[in-house]
């Protein structure tokens, strides 16, 4: 998504079971994931400032854990 000159790049993972242990461990595979594929590159090269997001839900709750 571009915004005022600004790009937000957002990786949506979803978390079976208990939520609590495993929050952390797919936020760092989601990063990166989002690194490794350098969409900072890919859209920055346009003086863009690159945002990286990582979101993950809980399939339990239905909603957003962090």
């Amino acid at each position: 998504m571009r915004f005022g000159g600004q790009v937000f790049v957002m990786e949506a993972k979803v978390v079976e079971g208990k939520v609590e242990q495993s929050v952390a461990a797919v936020l760092d595979a989601v990063i990166q994931q989002l690194r490794e594929r350098r969409y900072e590159e890919k859209y920055g090269g346009r003086n863009d400032k690159v945002h990286l997001l990582a979101l993950v839900f809980g399939s339990a709750s239905r909603n957003l854990v962090r």
